[in-house]
C-alpha cells in the first residue's frame, strides 16, 4: 500500500512539473516586445518551488534563444528581469539560482560547440559512415547556428550585467585560438561578439588586452587562407572600433534605431499618461523594464517629464518623487569621457526650461511692436501669454519639489531665488509670483543655520517689494504671505490637501492647460471625464491657504464643482454637486449589474438619476475601454445596449454624445493597446453592431478613425486604423454589407499604413 502511495506521489508531481514546463513553453512562444510586460508576470506567476522547476525555465529560454538569435537582446532583458525576481534553492551545499544556471548553460554551450566544430571537422576530412554530405552540411549549419545564438546572447548578458567582464575575456581569447589560422566560425563568433560587447568592453583599463586583440584580428584579416568572408567580418570589427563603435551604415543603422526609439519614447509616454499615486509601483517598473540601453533613450524619457510637470503642476511632488526612484535604478552612459545619467541629464534640462522661461518673461513684458501686431492678433499673444505663465511656474514647482528629494543642489536654488528677485530692478510680475511659489515650496528646507543670511537678505528684498505700489495688490500679498510664512516657522496656517486620484487619470493629457489657469476653468464637454483635472488657480489669493476651497463669484465651493461650467455658458451648471469619482463608478457599477441582470430600464434609470447629460460622452468611453477586458458575450450586450439607449431611449443617450464617446476611445486607442492588444479587432466588432442597427453610419465612424490617435492621421500610420475598419467589415453581415459600403462613400484604400503587410484583414476588402 505504501509502494502504490508513493508511486502515485511521484506520478502526481511528475504530472505537475509537466504541466509548469508547458505554460513556459506557452509563454515563451508568445514573447514579443509588445507584450513583454504581459508575460513577464506570466512567468512569475508559475509556482516555482524546486531547483527542477527552474532548470526547466533556464532550457526552455536557451533553446528558443538559440532557434532565434535575431531575438537574443530581447531574451537577455527577459532573463534579466527574471533573475530579479525568481527565488533561490539549494542542494546539499550549493545555492541553485537562475543567474548560476544561465551562466552553467551557456558555458556548457559554449564549450559543446567547440567538440562538434571538432567532430564537423574531422567528419569533413574522414567522412561519417552514417551522414551523406548534405547531412553533414546541415548539421554543420546547426552548430553554427546555436553557436552564433550564444555568442550573441553571452554578449547580450554581458551587456545586463549578468555575466562580468573576466568570462569576455577569455571567450575572446578562447575564440581567438593559440593557431597561426583559427577555425573561421569561431572568428566568425568573435566578431558577432565583439560587435555586441566592444563598446562597453573597450576602455581605458583594458586598453592593452584590446590593442593586443585588434593586433591579432588585424593580421588574420590578410591572412589568405582564411575565405574572403571571414577577413572581411574581421576588417568591419577593426574598422568599427576605429570608428568608436559606431557602425558603417549609419544611414540605415540610424533609421532603424529611430524606429525602435519611437517605439520606446511612444511606450515610456503611455506609461506616463497613467501615472497615479495608486499605479507608482507598478507604472515605475514598467519604465525600469523598458530598455535604457543608450543616453537617447534617457534624454527621451527626461524631456518627456519635464514636458509634462510644467503643465499638471499639482502632480509636480508625484513627478518629482517618480525622477528620484528613477534615478537610483537607471543605467549611466560614458559619451566622450563624460558620465551621463539620469539625474544629470534632468539638472540639465531644468536649468534651460528655467532660462528659457525667463526669456519668455523678458518677451511677455516687451512692449508690442508692429511686427508681432502682424504675425499674432491680440487674443492669440494673450493665449500665448497665459500658456507661458502656466508652464514657467509649474516648472519653478517642479523644480522646488525636485530639490526636497536631492535632486537638485541648494547652491542651484539660491541662483533660482536670486534670478526672479532681480538684485537691481524690480522684479516682473511673473518672477515674483514665480518666487513666491518656489520660496512656499522650498522654504522650511532651505531655511537652516548656515544659509540664515542669504534668507534674510531675500526676506528684506520681499518685504520691500510688498510696500511697492507699483505692484498690483495681487503680487504684494503673495509676497507678505511669504513673510508671514517664515515668520510662523513654515507652517500653513491651513493645510494644503494634495491632489486627489481623480485627478490623476490616463487621459489627463488631453486638457493639460486646464489644471492651471485664472478662474474661468470650464468644464468641456469634448473631453472626457477623466481628462478634467481640477485645481485651484496658482494666481488667486490665498495662495498658500487651504487649497480645498476656492473663492468663486458663487461663494466657496470644492474644487470639484466650482470650476464645472459650460464653456459658452459660464454661469450654467452642467454637473450636480456630486463627486466625481462618484459619476465614474456609478456609471461602472451600472453596466457590471447589466451585464448580469441584462435589465435595459434598471440602467436607463440609474443613467436618468445621475442627472449629468454632459458626463455621457465619458461614460460611453469607460463602457467601451472596459469591455476590452470582458468576454465576448459582455461586449455584444453592450453595443447592444448602446443602440437601445440612443435609438428607443433618446432622451437617455444622446446620438452626439454617442459620437463624442466614440472619438474619445479612438482618441486614446493608442494607449489602450499597450494593455489591451485586442483591442482595434473588439472596437471593429461593437462599432459593426452599431452601424447595422443605422445608430451611426461607415461614414461617420470613417471619419472618426482618420482623426483619432494622439493626432489626425496617427492611427492610421500606426496600421490600428486598418485593424479597427478591418475588423468592422469582417462583422458586417453579408446581407448588410454592399449597401452599407455603398452609402458610406469611404475609400479604404486610404486606411492603408504605410506598410501594407500590417493591415492583411483590411488588404482582404481593398482586393474584393
Amino acid at each position: 500500500m505504501m509502494n502504490k502511495t508513493k508511486k502515485y506521489e511521484v506520478g502526481k508531481g511528475k504530472e505537475e512539473e509537466e504541466a509548469k514546463q508547458k505554460k513556459f513553453k506557452v509563454i515563451l512562444n508568445k514573447l514579443t516586445p509588445q507584450n513583454f510586460e504581459k508575460l513577464f508576470e506570466q512567468v512569475k506567476s508559475v509556482n516555482i518551488d524546486n531547483a527542477g522547476t527552474l532548470r526547466g525555465l533556464v532550457a526552455q529560454i536557451f533553446d528558443k534563444v538559440l532557434m532565434e538569435p535575431t531575438f537574443c537582446e530581447m531574451y537577455a532583458n527577459f532573463c534579466f528581469h527574471l533573475h530579479g525576481e525568481l527565488p533561490d534553492f539549494s542542494e546539499g551545499d550549493k545555492k541553485i539560482t537562475f543567474r548560476r544556471l544561465l551562466i552553467n548553460k551557456c558555458q556548457e554551450e559554449f564549450e559543446r560547440g567547440e567538440r562538434e566544430q571538432e567532430e564537423a571537422n574531422k567528419a569533413d576530412e574522414e567522412g561519417e559512415e552514417n551522414l551523406s554530405e548534405e547531412e553533414r552540411a546541415e548539421k554543420r549549419i546547426k552548430t553554427r547556428r546555436r553557436k552564433l545564438g550564444n555568442i550573441r546572447l553571452i554578449g547580450e548578458l554581458y551587456k545586463k550585467k549578468m555575466l562580468t567582464e573576466r568570462i569576455m575575456h577569455e571567450c575572446i581569447k578562447k575564440l581567438l585560438g593559440q593557431q597561426e589560422t583559427p577555425d573561421e566560425e569561431d572568428l566568425e563568433a568573435l566578431c558577432v561578439l565583439m560587435s555586441t560587447i566592444g563598446e562597453i568592453i573597450d576602455h581605458q583599463k583594458c586598453k592593452e588586452l584590446m590593442d593586443a586583440y585588434f593586433d591579432w584580428m588585424k593580421t588574420l584579416s590578410n591572412n589568405t587562407k582564411l575565405s574572403s568572408m571571414v577577413r572581411f567580418m574581421l576588417k568591419d570589427a577593426i574598422d568599427l572600433r576605429n570608428n568608436k563603435w559606431q557602425p558603417r551604415s549609419r544611414v540605415e543603422v540610424a533609421k532603424i534605431r529611430d524606429e525602435e526609439e519611437g517605439a520606446k519614447q511612444r511606450h515610456l509616454r503611455a506609461i506616463l499618461n497613467k501615472l497615479t499615486p495608486t499605479k507608482f509601483s507598478k507604472l515605475f517598473k514598467q519604465v525600469i523594464h523598458v530598455d535604457m540601453d543608450n543616453a537617447k533613450t534617457l534624454l527621451g524619457l527626461v524631456g518627456q517629464i519635464l514636458d509634462r510637470a510644467p503643465v499638471e503642476p499639482i502632480f509636480c511632488e508625484l513627478y518629482a518623487n517618480f525622477c528620484y526612484r528613477l534615478s537610483l535604478e537607471l543605467p549611466h552612459f560614458s559619451q566622450e569621457n563624460e558620465n551621463i545619467s539620469f539625474k544629470r541629464l534632468l539638472a540639465i534640462k531644468c536649468q534651460k526650461e528655467f532660462e528659457k522661461g525667463e526669456r519668455v518673461r523678458e518677451e511677455v513684458n516687451m512692449d508690442d511692436d508692429e511686427e508681432r501686431e502682424v504675425k499674432q492678433s491680440k487674443e492669440e499673444r494673450e493665449e500665448n501669454v497665459i500658456k507661458a505663465k502656466r508652464r514657467m511656474l509649474g516648472h519653478v514647482k517642479f523644480v522646488g519639489e525636485l530639490y526636497k528629494k536631492n535632486m537638485l543642489t541648494e547652491r542651484v536654488m539660491h541662483h533660482c531665488i536670486r534670478k526672479l528677485l532681480h538684485q537691481h530692478r524690480t522684479p516682473h510680475e511673473e518672477s515674483l509670483e514665480a518666487l513666491c511659489l518656489l520660496i512656499s515650496t522650498i522654504g522650511e528646507i532651505i531655511d537652516h543655520p548656515k544659509s540664515k543670511t542669504y534668507i534674510d537678505e531675500y526676506l528684506e528684498k520681499m518685504e520691500t517689494l510688498s510696500n511697492n505700489i507699483e505692484l498690483p495688490f495681487r503680487i504684494r500679498f503673495m509676497l507678505k504671505d511669504i513673510i508671514d510664512l517664515r515668520k510662523n516657522k513654515w507652517q500653513q496656517r491651513r493645510s494644503v490637501e494634495g491632489p486627489k486620484e481623480i485627478h490623476y487619470r490616463k487621459a489627463k493629457s488631453f486638457s493639460p492647460s486646464s489644471q492651471l489657469g485664472s478662474q474661468n476653468v470650464h468644464l468641456d464637454v469634448g473631453k472626457p471625464f477623466e481628462a478634467m483635472t481640477l485645481s485651484a488657480p496658482l494666481t488667486q489669493r490665498p495662495l498658500w491657504g487651504d487649497a480645498s476651497r476656492v473663492e468663486t463669484s458663487r461663494g466657496s465651493l470644492s474644487p470639484s464643482f466650482s470650476l464645472l461650467t459650460d464653456r459658452n455658458s459660464p454661469r450654467k451648471d452642467l454637473i450636480p454637486r456630486m463627486w466625481l469619482e462618484e459619476l465614474q463608478e456609478k456609471t461602472k457599477a451600472a453596466i457590471k449589474e447589466f451585464y448580469s441582470a441584462r435589465d435595459v430600464e434598471e440602467v436607463t434609470q440609474c443613467i436618468k438619476e445621475l442627472n449629468s447629460p454632459s458626463f455621457h460622452p465619458t461614460m460611453v468611453f469607460i463602457w467601451i475601454t472596459d469591455s476590452f477586458e470582458e468576454k465576448g458575450m459582455e461586449r455584444d450586450l453592450l453595443a447592444k445596449l448602446l443602440v437601445t439607449l440612443t435609438m428607443s431611449h433618446g432622451d437617455t443617450l444622446s446620438r452626439s454624445h454617442l459620437i463624442k464617446g466614440l472619438e474619445f476611445v479612438l482618441a486614446t486607442l493608442e494607449d489602450t493597446i499597450i494593455d489591451d492588444p485586442k483591442a482595434p479587432e473588439y472596437l471593429g466588432q461593437i462599432l459593426a453592431k452599431m452601424i447595422m442597427a443605422n445608430v451611426v453610419s461607415l461614414g461617420e465612424i470613417g471619419q472618426l478613425i482618420h482623426k483619432g490617435g494622439e493626432k489626425p492621421g496617427s492611427l492610421v500610420n500606426t496600421g490600428i486604423a486598418a485593424d479597427v475598419l478591418g475588423n468592422i467589415l469582417g462583422t458586417i453581415k453579408e446581407n448588410y454589407f454592399d449597401e452599407i459600403i455603398k452609402n458610406s462613400n469611404l475609400h479604404l484604400e486610404t486606411f492603408r499604413p504605410p506598410n501594407p503587410l500590417k493591415s492583411r484583414i483590411l488588404e482582404r476588402f481593398i482586393r474584393d
